[in-house]
């Protein structure tokens, strides 16, 4: 028996792969036998049908002659060749504890007998069914009338695992042509609804007008493996935008659209949306008494064309409905929440704004075993402004009081509430005031300074009501 034998294997990629893909292992080995021969044997690893776990018999594989002295061979396998999957229809998943050594051996007068072993690999097959990872709303709105599509998605637990290498880490939606070539991919998110099934709900933004491709989602494991869900089809056709009302007079005034309504009375219900979005935002329901009645939303989002719904209502029963349209405009910066609101147009900081990315999927050099930190928040943004804002109940700054305007400011950003925050470049974010909120004299003027950090999608609807902005 050789004592200079030193053998070793693992694996070229993370430890995980599906049945029909190859693993490649790396041998080295050194020897002064002749005629010995590399042995692949792989065991321990189990599956489970319908919930009950079942464990496989040894499976081996010889990969090839050895020669004599010191050699490194590079070995790749079919992954179906490591483990034997019985047929059946029901769904199978695997749990990742399969386990690889490359055995030396050598034909003697008592038959083939190993004389060195390399060291043990754990590997991860990953055994995943169409139905196990899919988009529930397939085809996506196929007669969609909107430029905003919401996907659902799900990723049941016999096509990932809850626990470990297989636990959802992140996910990220992908758009394709109709030739199925890659034309768009979202970022990396976080926001899985995690329960014995794990859902996530996307929504597609501002697609185009007879949009037509498909759309899947892929979810990072935790061990460094992604799972591909099915390719949904996904066609957009915009409805006609409903037909302007003399009762609305909508125009642009310093961050605010300016909502007059006449020969109205009664409760009304004031509600906009986005163009071709058909996602109403209730902004209030009040009572009137007269014809005409003024409000401001402080929440339109600059660049973006909305569509104004006004509503006579009594209680659930709607008795008139009047429509307008209008692409809101504005000039320098301005913050909102449902309290009140402040405008500037005189500022020296603004930017930069800072992403904070939720750490990711991280490797070490031989790639071995891939790991990921998978705590922490959502991406999201922060930054701070100095300006000179004015209270949008003033149309123009007023020098003479600017200095208790700027300590009212200061309290009022310290109330608690969210906040919308928005720049006339169209930028626009839900936030929150983090630390030091300053006022500073500059040549007779009070600026105000604040740091915030982003807690809610200033796209998103559900957030203003989430986080009480309406």
């Amino acid at each position: 028996m050789a004592e200079s034998i030193q053998t070793y294997a693992h694996l070229s990629k993370p430890p995980q792969f599906k049945p029909d893909e190859s693993v490649t292992f790396y041998l080295e080995y050194s020897t002064d036998l002749l005629g010995c021969t590399a042995t692949l044997k792989v065991y321990g690893y189990n599956y489970r049908i319908d919930g009950i776990t079942y464990t496989g018999t040894e499976q081996s594989t010889i990969l090839r002659a050895v020669w004599l002295g010191t050699g490194y061979e590079e070995f790749t396998v079919p992954a179906n060749t490591l483990a034997k999957i019985p047929e059946t229809s029901a769904p199978i998943s695997g749990s990742g504890q399969m386990q690889a050594v490359v055995e030396i051996s050598k034909d003697t007068d008592e038959g083939e007998t190993v004389i060195m072993s390399s060291n043990i690999v754990g590997l991860n097959m990953l055994l995943q069914f169409p139905d196990d990872f899919e988009i529930l709303n397939s085809p996506i709105n196929a007669t969609a009338n909107t430029k905003d599509i919401d996907i659902r998605c799900v990723v049941r637990s016999t096509a990932s695992g809850d626990y470990g290498v297989n636990a959802v880490n992140s996910y990220c939606v992908l758009m394709y042509d109709l030739q199925k070539n890659l034309v768009w991919q979202s970022d990396e998110m976080f926001d899985w609804e995690n329960s014995s099934q794990t859902y996530i709900t996307y929504k597609l933004r501002n697609l185009q007008d007879k949009y037509e491709g498909y759309i899947q989602v892929r979810a990072s494991l935790a061990g460094g493996y992604n799972i591909y869900s099915n390719m949904a089809e996904i066609s957009v056709n915009y409805a006609t935008p409903p037909e302007a009302s003399d009762n609305i007079k909508l125009s642009n005034r310093n961050g605010q659209v300016k909502i007059e309504i006449v020969d109205m009375n009664g409760t009304l219900r004031i509600s906009r949306s986005e163009l071709y979005a058909d996602e109403y935002l209730t902004l209030l329901t009040y009572n009137t008494s007269g014809s005409d009645s003024v409000i401001y939303d402080n929440y339109a989002i600059p660049g973006t064309t909305y569509i104004y719904k006004v509503e006579r209502v009594n209680g659930n029963t709607v008795l008139e409905t009047r429509y307008a349209q209008i692409t809101h405009v504005m000039n320098g910066v301005h913050i909102s929440d449902i309290t009140g609101a402040y405008h500037a147009t005189v500022y020296d900081t603004i930017y930069p704004v800072t992403r904070n990315d939720r750490p990711g999927i991280s490797s070490p050099m031989d790639s071995v075993k891939p790991f990921a930190i998978i705590n922490g928040l959502q991406n999201n943004d922060n930054g701070s402004i100095n300006a000179l804002f004015s209270n949008e109940d003033e149309c123009n700054l007023k020098f003479d009081d600017n200095a208790g305007a700027a300590v009212d400011m200061r309290k009022w950003l310290n109330n608690g509430k969210a906040k919308l925050l928005k720049h006339d470049n169209g930028e626009a974010w839900i936030v929150t005031t983090t630390a030091n909120t300053t006022n500073k004299n500059e040549n007779g003027l009070y600026y105000t300074s604040f740091s915030w950090e982003e807690i809610g999608d200033a796209q998103d609807i559900n957030d203003y009501v989430r986080l009480g902005l309406v």
